[in-house]
């Protein structure tokens, strides 16, 4: 394995801790931690004393060992309700449906358990009508909170973000007893939520969003749960908010240069030709393609040489399954050698970085890297 993906756990922990320091929160450890290994991350903030949990299915936590840990299935499965009952873990409801079925679950083991339900405010994806939660919340459920889910809070679409609270503050006010868990890491965005204030700030365009609401901020929820996932990982790639400048990378790609070769004027590379070199220059292949889960097609690496001098190296050509062509013009030669590593991302290259490549979420990619890549921890 010539790629390795090293994580550090205290990146995590700082990344945890600045957030809790803001806000309540849990983390989201879905699809493998976004990629970055589920088990070795709830470990380490577990033992640091974090105690909520959110997973996609019963699947993904079913092999972890998690204590007294408050553990959260965001995707209602009725082939494991009763597993879900008789672990402790709290199912998060989208239909009425599916919440009958939980209640019957429940009746048939003697006691209700605790149980979340996702609101419908605006996404319309998995979560439930309005109009269906009267008939769920006049009976018999233990419901911890209330759940809503934005739309387009990290590109600063403050139209759609008032449009969704004002849902979430009806509800409230019919069911003012009841938590709420408001937002994802987009909540951030969105600094009435976690200031209780009126915000007005300034972007790097030099626009200004100003954050005034049609109705009173104090009516919302206070003291919600925000459900931690992109910013517990370092990334902020699309944020306008504040609080991104303290977020740390966690992680640090890095894969083996298995060939230096020279590509003379005219040449061409990889498959259907789509690089030609217009002068004579210097090639190396790297140990990682779209088999690894490697798509960003247009982008650059980074060489960092023996005296720490740091060099862009092009991506060119098309990616493969096993492997990736960069263009070494911008070094001198013989400076790199076979057997040395180039960055993906990480110290040199961030995940919003990556984002910016691909044109899609950074987390299109670490969700996708591949067993073939090693994972280190630190």
């Amino acid at each position: 394995m010539s790629a390795v993906l090293t994580i550090n756990l205290s990146k995590i922990k700082e990344n945890y801790k600045f957030c809790k320091s803001m806000v309540n929160c849990a983390p989201v450890l879905k699809c493998n931690a976004y990629g970055f290994g589920a088990k070795e991350i709830f470990n380490t903030l577990y033992k640091d004393g974090c105690r909520s949990f959110f997973f996609k299915s019963y699947s993904e936590v079913v092999k972890l060992s998690t204590g007294d840990a408050k553990i959260y299935i965001l995707t209602y499965d009725k082939n494991f309700a009763e597993e879900i009952w008789c672990n402790n873990y709290i199912p998060v409801l989208s239909s009425v449906e599916n919440a009958l079925h939980w209640r019957n679950v429940c009746t048939k083991f003697g006691y209700q358990k605790l149980c979340v339900i996702h609101v419908e405010t605006g996404l319309n994806r998995l979560a439930m009508p309005v109009r269906d939660l009267h008939e769920i919340l006049s009976k018999e459920f233990k419901v911890d909170f209330l759940m809503n889910h934005f739309a387009s809070a990290y590109s600063g679409d403050f139209q759609a973000i008032n449009s969704q609270l004002s849902i979430v503050q009806n509800v409230y006010t019919k069911y003012s007893n009841i938590k709420w868990s408001l937002s994802s890491s987009s909540g951030f965005c969105v600094e009435s939520l976690w200031k209780r204030q009126s915000i007005t700030y300034k972007t790097g365009t030099n626009d200004y969003f100003s954050q005034n609401y049609d109705f009173n901020y104090h009516s919302l929820p206070n003291n919600h749960l925000l459900r931690l996932g992109r910013f517990l990982y370092g990334s902020t790639e699309g944020v306008y908010c504040k609080p991104h400048n303290h977020i740390k990378p966690i992680a640090q790609l890095k894969c083996e240069i298995l060939s230096i070769q020279k590509l003379d004027e005219g040449m061409s590379v990889g498959y259907d030709f789509l690089y030609t070199a217009q002068k004579s220059h210097h090639i190396a292949i790297i140990d990682i393609g779209y088999g690894d889960g490697f798509h960003v097609q247009h982008g650059y690496v980074i060489y960092k040489s023996q005296n720490k001098v740091i060099y862009r190296c092009n991506i060119i050509g098309t990616i493969s399954m096993d492997y990736t062509v960069i263009d070494l013009s911008n070094i001198p030669n013989n400076l790199i050698v076979e057997g040395e590593f180039v960055e993906i991302f990480g110290e040199h290259i961030s995940l919003r970085d990556v984002s910016h490549f691909m044109n899609r979420t950074a987390f299109e990619l670490t969700t996708n890297l591949g067993s073939r890549i090693k994972r280190k921890y630190i």
